[in-house]
């Protein structure tokens, strides 16, 4: 069963038995990059064109349009350092127009709106140190987490981040719900980031401590459980 076919609906009793048994996922979960190659071509040409070397995530929602959120260093030393927050969103749903990246010259006529905003380091710092931390802890749902009853409806959202030695670390939050304490206090971040994109500049200055805050109480239960 694959993360992509959000078209179909199954039954939606999702978490009560898994509870019941076992524990709530409290971690990132693989990503297959393997899986829908046209449509994952669409989002790479569309959706993820700047740098994220402070992460990046992408937003997959069941019937809405796919969109990118992507944190990075701009500038130089010399001329001066920015960091950006760049939103990249399709106007129309990438898997809808493109049939699930089947008929991918379909998707490559979807445009898109991008909005670069620039935020302190000291966000940006911050929230890469969260990111690392949950995506070092990406792993496959053991037997006692795995629910009963699935369904494939839902927004997902993967995460990526550059790692020290040049491959890319990548996670995702799946469509499983309730998690732990960790995975909600990251779905927090996850609302704020896209609040942040989407609200008017007066906003922002309540999103950004929002987003700095979160940011660091996730950090701080990733320690608390090594």
């Amino acid at each position: 069963m694959t993360a992509f076919k959000r078209n179909v609906l199954v039954a939606c009793l999702l978490f009560q038995c898994s509870i019941a048994r076992g524990k709530e996922p409290d971690h990132l979960l693989p990503v297959n990059l393997t899986d829908h190659p046209g449509y994952r071509a669409l989002i790479r040409k569309k959706l993820e064109t700047t740098p994220f070397d402070c992460g990046r995530l992408v937003i997959l929602p069941s019937f809405d349009n796919e969109r990118s959120i992507s944190i990075y260093r701009s500038g130089s030393k010399m001329k001066g350092e920015i960091y950006l927050l760049s939103c990249i969103e399709a106007h129309n749903t990438l898997w809808g127009v493109s049939e699930g990246g089947k008929a991918p010259n379909r998707g490559l006529k979807v445009g898109t709106r991008k909005t670069d905003l620039v935020i302190p380091k000291i966000t940006a710092d911050v929230l890469k140190q969260a990111l690392a931390a949950m995506l070092a802890e990406t792993r496959d749902l053991s037997r006692q987490e795995r629910p009963k009853f699935i369904t494939m409806e839902g927004s997902e959202t993967e995460f990526s981040l550059p790692s020290m030695n040049g491959s890319v670390m990548r996670g995702s939050l799946g469509q499983f719900q309730p998690f732990g304490a960790k995975v909600r206090r990251l779905q927090a971040v996850v609302d704020k980031l896209k609040a942040y994109c989407d609200s008017p500049r007066a906003s922002r200055p309540d999103l950004l401590k929002g987003i700095e805050r979160d940011s660091r109480e996730l950090l701080t239960l990733c320690r608390k459980a090594e």
